[in-house]
């Protein structure tokens, strides 16, 4: 895991396997002093205040709280079931943990650092974020293809649904757009918070050559998207494919192409364009 403080001043890496917080100086891009810690992180998140530094246990079930201002760890919750994500409350009273293996994300009260309740979220949960406008946490649950998305005033647990096994989650300042990373499916997922609904999924991953091409190098490569026959050509990814309507689901297959005629076309993906629309 990785946080910058909020003024900017100091950057903390959680380090999987030597037991310590890294600091990093962004001025000069050197290295500070470690924090100490007896344990190895896998999340990391800071509060507001850029007082405390929470993290997640490599492989571990607890979460270390690290005091800032001293440069010390101060405290160490045990959690069941294994760590993962970890996000702070925009008034920084709370930290929320999430617990893979028990799908559900814990509640850490930062004044006595003792969890005070948790939520269940679908599958395997793995990343979280926090609105900094509404205080809305929002879950990725792996396994559960969707996005579990609490409210911490009614303590209610919505999802809604987006790629294939989502993996992290980020939030903008005005809390309006959560971006949400489909590992399964290459995609990311683009949420109006104000009504929770996708309104557009972006591929970011690549094409990969065919597993053979008869012993000719291919020279061109094209991408089809339908309805509409919308195509775009290039010798490799990204292919750029342009004229697609905002809001309007697509199929999108790629053909490859050698001296010998156009080959087979690739299983088709489906994407729904925000602003541009790449297939890569």
């Amino acid at each position: 895991g990785i946080a910058v403080t909020p003024d900017g001043s100091r950057v903390l890496v959680a380090h999987g396997s030597a037991g310590y917080l890294a600091v990093l100086d962004p001025a000069s891009n050197t290295r500070l002093p470690d924090i100490a810690s007896s344990l190895s992180g896998v999340g990391l998140a800071i509060n507001p205040g850029g007082t405390r530094a929470y993290m997640a246990i490599n492989n571990g079930s607890a979460v270390q709280v690290f005091d800032l201002v001293t440069n010390t760890a101060i405290a160490t919750t045990t959690l069941s079931n294994r760590s993962f994500g970890v996000a702070v409350s925009p008034d920084g009273a709370r930290a929320y943990i999430v617990q893979n293996q028990a799908g559900r994300v814990a509640i850490l009260n930062s004044s006595s650092n003792s969890y005070s309740n948790f939520f269940n979220v679908p599958g395997q949960p793995i990343g979280v974020a926090v609105s900094p406008a509404t205080g809305h946490v929002y879950t990725t649950t792996g396994s559960g293809n969707s996005l579990a998305v609490y409210n911490p005033t009614t303590f209610n647990v919505t999802t809604v649904p987006v790629g294939t096994a989502p993996y992290g989650a980020a939030v903008t300042h005005a809390g309006d757009r959560i971006y949400v990373t489909n590992s399964g499916s290459n995609t990311v997922s683009v949420i109006d918070a104000t009504v929770n609904v996708v309104i557009a999924t972006i591929p970011v991953g690549s094409f990969n050559p065919p597993l053979s091409n008869g012993g000719i190098a291919i020279s061109q490569y094209s991408a089809t998207c339908m309805p509409g026959g919308f195509v775009a050509g290039g010798t490799a990814s990204p292919l750029v494919v342009s004229g697609l309507a905002n809001g309007t689901a697509y199929s999108c297959s790629v053909t490859a192409t050698n001296v010998r005629g156009i080959g087979l076309a690739s299983a088709p993906v489906t994407v729904t364009p925000g602003t541009g629309s790449f297939i890569t």
